[in-house]
């Protein structure tokens, strides 16, 4: 990873915002996703479909203070230039920690900095991060501007962002808890258009969008607003962003198993069953460059089944690729497959 670059520094939020506005759609966003959104899985939208923008997995502020000098967490802060603008997501309801986390992270290059304050995982939850700083609005100002004061302490002006959720536990807390947020002045605010205790079991609140549009524009002009949830095509993000207002769409679950999504050649879809595969292999290869001996393997098989439906034995495929323990050993299996099935370019 880079060292900082003082002259890199800028406000990127507000450049995608402008672009947006210029071509009357919204800027696209791959969203932060725990054991997911790793240095191997956004090299892949790089090579297939890159969007606007991309986070780094979910980080604990505490573990990367722990880590300072050593690697112990270098699987989710890698970073590569041509991943820009990259944003590291991190948690914590510390802001004394926040604050040394996010000046550890400026330092080393990021382009931004995003607070996670929307998980619903109980045991983030515990912590008071998360979707919990719902609950406690003072406290997640609070660690807001210790990021932002972390910046400034390594020397850099890159922006800080939230993620957030519309509320804890009733859809109406929405307006309370954002008025809060935006009052903070956050460059850019993302919002998951359910509640914690939704978690994704209902259809997205899109229909509340318009007013968190007003909303911003009253209290903080120059937030970025990004929609997210139940997003299907980038086509469906640009009309979502049309009806509603806001300056981007951020893209989570849709992707999975497609790094052709935000691709407008292939209108977000792989161009064959072959060409999907050939994808899982690159994945595999990736995933055992980066993170051989650093994450255990298991964690590439989340991405089987999204990679591996909809075609001829697909399943069968997929029951083999859950058994493998290795890279080497699943794109051997996938080789195989296409041999035997015949399946052509």
């Amino acid at each position: 990873m880079n060292q900082k670059k003082n002259e890199q520094d800028r406000d990127f939020w507000a450049q995608l915002r402008t672009q947006s506005a210029e071509r009357n759609a919204p800027f696209f966003a791959l969203a932060p996703m725990y054991d997911v959104t790793d240095v191997a899985f956004r090299q892949m939208f790089v090579r297939y479909g890159k969007p606007d923008v991309m986070y780094t997995e979910f980080t604990s502020a505490e573990g990367i203070i722990h880590s300072i000098g050593g690697d112990n967490i270098k699987h989710l802060l890698w970073h590569e230039d041509n991943e820009a603008p990259l944003v590291a997501h991190l948690f914590s309801a510390r802001p004394e920690a926040m604050r040394r986390a996010a000046a550890h992270v400026a330092r080393l290059g990021f382009d931004g900095i995003d607070i996670n304050m929307g998980c619903p995982v109980k045991n983030i939850q515990k912590q008071g991060c998360g979707a919990a700083m719902i609950c406690n609005p003072d406290n997640a100002v609070a660690v807001l501007e210790a990021a932002r004061a972390g910046v400034a302490d390594a020397g850099r002006d890159i922006p800080v962002s939230v993620k957030t959720r519309i509320g804890y536990t009733r859809v109406e807390e929405w307006r309370d808890w954002l008025s809060r947020i935006l009052a903070a002045h956050p460059a850019a605010l993302a919002v998951h258009l359910r509640t914690k205790k939704e978690m994704s079991d209902v259809p997205a609140h899109w229909e509340l969008m318009p007013e968190v549009v007003v909303l911003r524009d009253t209290i903080s002009p120059e937030t970025v607003l990004i929609g997210n949830g139940d997003v299907t095509s980038m086509d469906d993000g640009v009309h979502r962003a049309r009806e509603s207002g806001c300056d981007g769409i951020m893209v989570g679950r849709g992707v999975f198993g497609n790094p052709w999504f935000f691709n407008r050649k292939t209108n977000g879809q792989p161009p064959s069953v072959y060409a999907r595969l050939s994808a899982l292999k690159e994945h595999l290869v990736l995933y055992g460059k980066y993170f051989d001996g650093v994450k255990n393997f298991d964690v590439m098989k989340h991405h089987f089944k999204a990679y591996t439906n909809g075609f001829n034995h697909a399943s069968q495929l997929r029951a083999f690729l859950m058994e493998t323990t290795s890279a080497l050993e699943a794109c051997a299996i996938i080789d195989r497959f296409i041999v035997k099935h015949d399946i052509n370019k």
